[in-house]
């Protein structure tokens, strides 16, 4: 889902949708995808025998290195060192 679709969805501009959201959430309409998307990522390696390369397909990202891309950008650690961390209860 990008800005534009859920700006047609409201029937409205990208800018405005994105200066509405802005001014009522205190972040960008990318900001909050990208939060929601990480919070699903998290969620999905936590579970027991999820693999990155999986985690990545079942939230469609065109490829696992884009996925391991994002993850990093956002959390901080690879999708790896989150699953090890995660493991060992830190």
């Amino acid at each position: 889902t990008s800005v534009g679709d859920l700006a047609a969805a409201m029937q409205l501009s990208p800018e405005q949708l994105s200066r509405r959201f802005h001014r009522d959430f205190g972040m960008t309409v990318k900001e909050c995808m990208s939060r929601r998307l990480l919070r699903a990522a998290m969620a999905k390696l936590a579970q027991p025998g999820m693999t990155a390369r999986r985690t990545a397909r079942e939230l469609k990202f065109s490829s696992e290195f884009y996925f391991s891309l994002f993850f990093k950008q956002h959390a901080g650690l690879s999708p790896r060192q989150f699953k090890q961390q995660f493991a060992q209860g830190v």
